[in-house]
């Protein structure tokens, strides 16, 4: 669980000081200041990456090829974007994505800066990963929100956005397993007629 705690004994993320203009509440997670959420809060955040597009960094998941603290030392970062707009804004800047299907992923140029794109989406195709060079990842973190159909979005939402797509699937498989058994039991009418 993320707790508050001093950001100096933290690690940062490539994006770390754009969260902060952003107006982002750091909070601790796996040794890194990550953001909790934004100036629009965390309800807000979620039903803006709902509709439209939400912009998060998961650089605290990306391997650094070098021991230490400082960002320089991150050998890449990660952004993902997410909503139904996202398909949308990530090919303005890298038109070879609109050619990735689900759980597909290709190398390509954003904006001229060579990176990965993957869609990483579990049931559809609005969760794109871009995996870039850590020294390039705030311009195209910029270039993203430039769009004003991309916000950005902290790690709260992303869990309540995570834990509701787990209950869509789960609520789907239970639906499919209570229409399957329905199919199997239910009774022929016409087999517990009496016969005259």
């Amino acid at each position: 669980m993320a707790q508050a705690i001093e950001e100096t004994e933290l690690r940062q993320t490539p994006l770390y000081d754009l969260h902060l203009e952003l107006g982002a509440s750091m909070v601790s997670l796996a040794g890194y200041a990550v953001p909790l959420h934004y100036r629009a809060g965390l309800a807000a955040e979620h039903d803006h990456a709902r509709s439209k597009a939400g912009l998060f960094d998961l650089s605290h998941m990306a391997q650094a090829h070098q021991a230490g603290d400082s960002r320089e030392n991150f050998a890449r970062a990660v952004i993902a974007v997410h909503g139904p707009e996202a398909l949308s804004v990530i090919s303005a800047h890298a038109p070879e994505a609109a050619g990735l299907g689900l759980k597909s992923s290709a190398r390509m140029e954003f904006d001229g800066i060579d990176c990965h794109v993957a869609c990483v989406g579990e049931t559809d195709t609005d969760e794109y990963e871009l995996t870039v060079p850590a020294g390039a990842a705030e311009a195209i973190a910029r270039a993203l929100l430039a769009d004003d159909r991309v916000e950005p979005i902290g790690l709260g939402a992303r869990d309540r956005l995570r834990r509701l797509i787990e209950q869509q699937s789960c609520a789907e498989e239970q639906r499919m397993a209570i229409t399957d058994s329905s199919l199997s039991i239910v009774p022929n009418p016409t087999h517990h007629k009496s016969k005259p």
